[in-house]
């Protein structure tokens, strides 16, 4: 312990001379040095005294570690390359960590049902590529495509999403080589993800926990995508955590989170759509259905209300081959994966009746799916007759623990990240006689 207090002491002088005379540069480089040493478990200089050492607060190695690859990662494998069809990614104005307070969970899950950032329920099955999220500083976007099945149904076949200057790509179907194993891809290349996470080029993190990837941004938001299979169809269940200090930051499909759901369905650029479900109502459905048990029709009100919320709401927000984010197969585009016929009908429980809604329901309960996610699930299991969206909905609440276990707190800092801290730690306190405190 003497040892190491004396070390300590000699490196806040160092710390001090260097600061003082300008040479900050060749300090940045050495404490980066040691600190990748420590975080890679090679035996840099100074890297064993380190791993005792008592890191000043704000800097946590464990996060430090888990966020960066193993001695094993071929750290090239995430090397930006650029492809004449490659997406080209807007620069982030800021990749530094600001955000604080709790993240807010919004999510796209089954066939797909919405739950907004801030609390609104809504189904929509188109079939396309459709903007989630998309931050004001351009340093987070999550984009979606969903995939037919069916005449009315659609899953999220695939997502991808801006991380500060790198874009991730993962697939359950239409994989952009053919290979069914390259399940993610990042700066247009297929990645190797196991548990233990790979450190994106700007800062981000991505790692893999049973059937949950989840993807780790340096400015405090997180991405899960749980890849389920259901008779033959692969699709992902997604959730996007977002600090609540990003409040009136965002748009698209999981609304402006502004603290007000009545909002959430705004039409890009204009107004917004009016309150009402868009797939109804449980218990409604069962009294409604007790008049006649068979399945109720639209009426003309719905129709009209379902047209406005496909044709104006969920059209604006169709990603455009400039703005997409996604990997492609050879001979196809944004376009490939559009069709605006689609859904065939627009559904609601009502159309269920009493006797497919309660056999869906028990489906759902004996899987022991939350209540917020209930009425979804019945959706899905009424309509589909697969049982196994009961199995993969009752995951869908435990997505945030998942992303915790991975990586604590709200953001991980990269090496320069970690540098700046240490020496904004020893900046004030470091005094030397005749040069001063600087």
């Amino acid at each position: 312990m003497q040892k190491f207090r004396q070390f300590r002491r000699y490196i806040l002088v160092l710390v001090g001379v260097a600061l003082a005379i300008g040479i900050e540069g060749l300090l940045r480089r050495g404490i980066a040095v040691m600190l990748s040493g420590l975080m890679l478990g090679t035996p840099s200089i100074g890297g064993e005294l380190l791993a005792q050492a008592q890191i000043p607060s704000g800097l946590d190695v464990e996060q430090i570690f888990e966020a960066s690859p193993t001695e094993t990662t071929d750290t090239d494998t995430v090397t930006p390359t650029t492809r004449p069809s490659d997406p080209v990614v807007k620069p982030p104005t800021s990749c530094q960590l600001t955000a604080s307070g709790d993240l807010v969970q919004g999510r796209s899950y089954g066939d797909p049902h919405f739950k907004t950032l801030d609390g609104k329920r809504y189904s929509f099955q188109a079939v396309g590529e459709f903007g989630l999220i998309d931050s004001q500083n351009n340093s987070f976007k999550v984009q979606a495509r969903h995939a037919a099945v069916r005449e009315s149904l659609s899953l999220n076949s695939a997502v991808a999403m801006q991380i500060c200057g790198d874009r991730v790509g993962l697939y359950a179907q239409d994989f952009p080589d053919g290979d069914r194993n390259h399940v993610v891809w990042v700066n247009g290349k297929p990645l190797e993800v196991g548990s233990t996470p790979v450190k994106l080029p700007t800062g981000g993190a991505i790692a893999l926990k049973g059937n949950v990837y989840v993807i780790n941004s340096p400015t405090g938001e997180k991405v899960t995508a749980a890849k389920s299979t259901v008779s033959q169809q692969s699709f992902f269940n997604i959730a996007v955590f977002v600090p609540s200090s990003q409040r009136n930051q965002v748009q698209g499909l999981l609304g402006n989170f502004n603290g007000d759901p009545k909002d959430d369905l705004q039409i890009r650029g204009k107004g917004v759509l009016p309150e009402r479900s868009s797939y109804g109502d449980v218990r409604k459905a069962l009294s409604f259905a007790g008049l006649n048990s068979g399945p109720v029709s639209l009426s003309g009100a719905e129709r009209l209300y379902f047209k406005q919320m496909y044709k104006e709401f969920g059209n604006s927000w169709r990603v455009s081959a400039a703005e997409s984010l996604f990997d492609y197969p050879a001979g196809r585009t944004t376009a490939s994966f559009v069709n605006m016929a689609f859904p065939k009908d627009y559904l609601t429980l009502n159309m269920l009746g009493r006797q497919r809604i309660n056999a869906a329901r028990k489906t759902c309960q004996q899987a022991r799916v939350p209540a917020d996610t209930l009425e979804g699930c019945i959706f899905d299991v009424g309509f589909s007759g697969m049982s196994g969206f009961a199995r993969t909905t009752a995951q869908v609440n435990s997505y945030l623990r998942t992303a915790q276990e991975l990586f604590p707190g709200l953001g991980i800092p990269t090496v320069d990240q970690a540098v700046d801290r240490v020496i904004d730690q020893v900046r004030p306190k470091v005094c030397l006689p005749f040069i001063g405190c600087r």
